[in-house]
């Protein structure tokens, strides 16, 4: 398995430090062994004690289909750690019964990494409109923190693989669609596309202005929405149509009456709230298009040549991972 890969957690693994060095006439055989299981364990020792504390609210979490949840987690940082990347990545699996990671939420952490600094903040866990319900039952939320091949010790919860801890249970109930919204999706949408993993269970990508339509439902709720921004193909720049330097999506909404500017490398998460017996729609435009690179052959500059309305290929400005809806009261 590649250690590069933190989906499927390596919890049967032996902990390198179980191998100890045996008594005095022994000592250098023990160290030889040692040095053996930490070269084959990645080259570097992992520490023992935890370097943070982490507590999650709630402990128990209700899922139903296709809804999400906050859950709060509270970081105590007691050591430091080295990155390369400057933060680490925390991974928040959802495990069934047998173990098996079902979906995958995870993220960067939010800010640097500084001893004795306390962190809190929210995380959304959901199930997305745009893959299928998880069944009926009850399961695991586990938590870990790691860069590359490396993890770091917490104290989470209970253990459940390497430096892998369970922070949290989730119930989902049997998955009630006749409760749903209708929801449409009109403009330069393309059709719903399978995700490669565990995170992204599925997406549309937007090569234009679109729109997403929500039918008339009783009571309202909310509607939420994960945007990512697109990036240039090789051969190709990212063209500003506003004159502005920072690319973003320019949302408007019929249903709440809100304007608003997603932007930034991260996925970035929208509600919108839907009132109850009407129909509206959410409107959503990049402020760039792609368009292919040509070369000026006597500046030896590279400029990006025809405007919007000039590409043929279709491109993916940005993509839409996640959609939630929780009912009003819910």
């Amino acid at each position: 398995m590649d250690a590069r890969d933190p989906l499927p957690a390596v919890r049967r693994s032996p902990p390198v430090h179980r191998l100890l060095a045996p008594a005095a006439p022994f000592r250098l055989a023990g160290a030889l062994l040692a040095a053996v299981a930490l070269t084959l364990a990645g080259g570097c020792s992992e520490p023992v004690e935890p370097v943070a504390r982490v507590v999650a609210q709630p402990a128990t979490i209700s899922l139903p289909f296709p809804r999400s949840a906050d859950l709060d987690l509270t970081w105590d940082l007691r050591a430091d750690i080295e990155t390369a990347g400057g933060r680490p990545t925390v991974f928040l699996h959802l495990l069934d019964e047998d173990g098996h990671v079902l979906r995958t939420f995870d993220h960067p952490f939010p800010q640097d990494w500084r001893t004795g600094a306390e962190v809190s903040y929210p995380l959304a866990v959901y199930q997305s409109m745009l893959g299928p319900p998880l069944p009926r039952g009850r399961y695991r939320l586990t938590l870990g923190l790691y860069e590359g091949d490396r993890r770091w010790p917490l104290d989470a919860g209970e253990p459940v693989g390497r430096m892998e801890y369970e922070v949290a249970r989730v119930e989902v109930p049997a998955a009630r669609p006749g409760e749903l919204p209708d929801i449409g999706y009109f403009g330069r949408w393309t059709p719903l596309v399978g995700g490669a993993d565990r995170q992204v269970l599925g997406y549309r990508q937007l090569g234009a202005e679109g729109q997403v339509t929500v039918g008339e439902v009783t009571p309202g709720g909310t509607l939420g929405m994960v945007f990512e921004l697109g990036e240039p193909k090789p051969g190709q720049v990212r063209v500003m149509d506003d004159g502005g330097e920072v690319p973003s999506l320019r949302v408007s909404s019929t249903c709440d009456g809100s304007q608003r500017t997603l932007s930034g490398p991260d996925p970035m998460r929208l509600a919108i709230q839907v009132p109850a017996g009407r129909a509206c729609d959410v409107h959503i435009s990049p402020n760039y298009h792609f368009a292919d690179r040509v070369a000026d052959s006597e500046a030896g500059d590279e400029t990006a040549a025809g405007s919007a309305g000039d590409e043929v290929e279709f491109a993916s400005l940005a993509r839409l991972t996640v959609v939630t809806w929780d009912p009003a009261g819910s």
